[in-house]
């Protein structure tokens, strides 16, 4: 079925379409939920609450303006920040000052040459979420510490000091990895 057929017939509410467009994007759209939750439970309540959000405004979508996967990852991002000012942005106490050091030391270029991208995934997983959401919006994303700062209620200081503690930490649990291969390969 093509998109517009699709489109025109999850407004008419037919289940069977509605699940062929849900199934379409899951991958793509569990893929970018998983980038802000802490585990696939989280994930799964983002992207439902997307989908949710998709069929409550489907009639808005005009396929003369751009591409229905687009639209629909517009909407899921969006559905993870709202998820991320409603449940995790409560808990402040892991948002760090501004003002603390800048100090980010680089990790080796061969270390991330050698990871998979699921591998660098699963560290980005263990990141606190306000690291996680921050490095998302900025690296993935590509917001800037502006957008980053009104989306997520927080100062552009705030955004720029997260992202610098997130890469700071992926770089030492890069490092960490290394290291622990190395102490293995070396027995």
């Amino acid at each position: 079925m093509d998109e517009r057929r699709l489109v025109q017939a999850c407004l008419r509410k037919e289940r069977k379409a509605q699940e062929l467009l849900y199934k379409r994007h899951y991958g793509r759209m569990m893929g970018l939920c998983m980038r802000y939750a802490r585990d696939r439970d989280e994930a799964a309540a983002m992207l439902n609450q997307g989908f949710f959000k998709v069929y409550e405004s489907l009639d808005r979508f005009d396929p003369d303006k751009g591409k229905l996967e687009g639209w629909i990852y517009r909407i899921v991002l969006h559905a993870a920040i709202d998820h991320y000012r409603a449940v995790i942005r409560p808990n402040r106490s892991e948002i760090v000052d501004p003002a603390e050091g800048w100090d980010v030391r680089d990790a080796s270029e061969d270390a991330l040459d050698r990871m998979a991208a699921e591998e660098i995934l699963a560290l980005v997983q263990r990141l606190t979420p306000q690291y996680k959401a921050v490095f998302n919006l900025y690296v993935i994303e590509g917001f800037s510490h502006a957008e980053i700062a009104e989306r997520l209620g927080i100062s552009e200081g705030t955004s720029k000091s997260n992202l610098a503690k997130a890469r700071r930490n992926l770089q030492a649990m890069i490092l960490e990895r290394e290291e622990a291969q190395a102490h293995r390969y070396a027995r």
